[in-house]
C-alpha cells in the first residue's frame, strides 16, 4: 500500500504539468486562429484611423501634406455649414424612434397572422434587397415635378399641391426621411420577428382573455419583451444615419437644395473628392468618429441603466 501511495504522489505532479501544457497549447491555437482577423482589422481599420487623425492636423491634397495644427478644426467650429450638417444628421437620427414604432406595429400584425400575412412578410423585406443608390434614383423620379406623385395630384384636381418636392427646403428632408424608413423597416421587422419567436403565444392568449386590446398588447407586452432586439436595432439604425446615407443622398438630392439635405458623411465626399481638401475632410471624419463613439456609449449607458432598474 505504501508503495502504491508513493507512486501516486510521484505521478500527480507530472499529470498536472501535462494538463497545464495541453491548456497552453489550446490557448496558443486559439490565438493563432484569430491572428489573421486581428491582423486584417489592424491593417484596414486601426492603422487608417490613426492616419486619418494625423491628416486632420494637416493641409493635405492627397499628395503633399503640411502640418497646420488645429486650423482645420478651428475652421469647422467657425463654419456655419458644419453646424447645418450637424443639424441635418440629428434630424435624420430623430426618425429612428418612428422607424421602431412602425416596425413594431407591422411585426405584431404579422405575428398575429392577419389576412395575407405570408405575402406581406416577404413584401415588407423586399426594399432591403435594393441598394440605396437604386432607391434614391427611384424616388427621385417619383417625387420629381413631372413624377407619378404630382401626376396623381393633378388628376385629383389638387394642382396647388403639385411641386418639385426635392427642390424645396421644407419638403426635401421629409422625402429623405421617408426613403430611409421605406428602405429600412423591412430589416427592423425581420429582427423583431426573430425576437418575437422567443415570446410564448400563451402570453398573448392570456392578455386577450384579460381584455387587453391590440395597443395594450403592443405597449405592455411586445415592447418590454423585445427590448434587447429594440436596443440592437436602435444602435445600428443610429449609426446608419451617420455613416450609411451617402448613396441615398448622392442619388436622391445631391445634398440640395443648398446644403439642406447634406449630411456630414456627404460633406466628407464633397471636400475630399470634389474640393480636393483631404486634410479638411479628414478633420470632419475625425469629428464624426468621435461623435459616433460618444453617441454609442451614451446609448449603452442609458440601456444598461434601464436594465439595472428593471432588475
Amino acid at each position: 500500500m505504501k508503495v502504491v501511495t508513493r507512486m501516486r504522489i510521484r505521478q500527480n505532479p507530472a499529470m498536472k504539468r501535462k494538463r497545464v501544457s495541453i491548456e497552453d497549447i489550446d490557448k496558443y491555437r486559439s490565438m493563432a486562429s484569430i491572428a489573421p482577423v486581428v491582423l486584417l482589422l489592424a491593417v484596414f481599420m486601426v492603422i487608417p484611423i490613426f492616419i486619418l487623425l494625423y491628416h486632420g492636423f494637416t493641409k493635405w491634397d492627397g499628395l503633399h501634406s503640411k502640418f497646420i495644427g488645429f486650423d482645420n478644426y478651428l475652421s469647422l467650429a467657425k463654419s456655419s455649414e458644419f453646424w447645418l450638417l450637424l443639424r441635418n444628421n440629428f434630424i435624420v437620427a430623430l426618425s429612428v424612434p418612428l422607424q421602431i414604432v412602425i416596425c413594431l406595429v407591422i411585426t405584431l400584425l404579422l405575428y398575429e397572422k392577419v389576412a395575407g400575412w405570408k405575402f406581406f412578410r416577404g413584401a415588407f423585406f423586399f426594399p432591403y434587397v435594393f441598394s440605396t443608390v437604386v432607391i434614391g434614383f427611384l424616388f427621385r423620379v417619383f417625387f420629381g415635378f413631372n413624377g407619378p406623385l404630382n401626376a396623381v395630384l393633378r388628376m385629383m384636381k389638387l394642382d396647388i399641391l403639385a411641386q418639385d418636392w426635392l427642390a424645396q427646403s421644407g419638403t426635401a428632408m421629409g422625402v429623405v426621411i421617408f426613403c430611409i424608413i421605406w428602405a429600412g423597416f423591412g430589416t427592423g421587422v425581420l429582427i423583431f420577428l426573430a425576437g418575437m419567436s422567443s415570446i410564448h403565444m400563451s402570453i398573448f392568449e392570456c392578455s386577450r382573455l384579460d381584455g387587453a386590446n391590440w395597443f395594450q398588447r403592443l405597449f405592455y407586452i411586445v415592447f418590454p419583451l423585445l427590448m434587447p432586439s429594440i436596443e440592437f436595432y436602435t444602435v445600428t439604425s443610429l449609426i446608419a444615419t451617420f455613416t450609411g446615407m451617402f448613396g441615398l443622398i448622392f442619388s436622391l438630392t445631391n445634398g440640395g437644395p443648398g446644403y439642406e439635405t447634406t449630411t456630414i458623411e456627404y460633406m466628407i465626399y464633397l471636400k475630399a473628392f470634389i474640393g480636393n481638401e483631404m486634410g479638411y475632410a479628414s478633420a470632419i471624419a475625425a469629428i464624426l468618429l468621435v461623435l459616433l463613439i460618444g453617441l454609442t456609449r451614451f446609448q449603452f449607458k442609458i440601456m444598461n441603466g434601464e436594465e439595472d432598474r428593471g432588475a
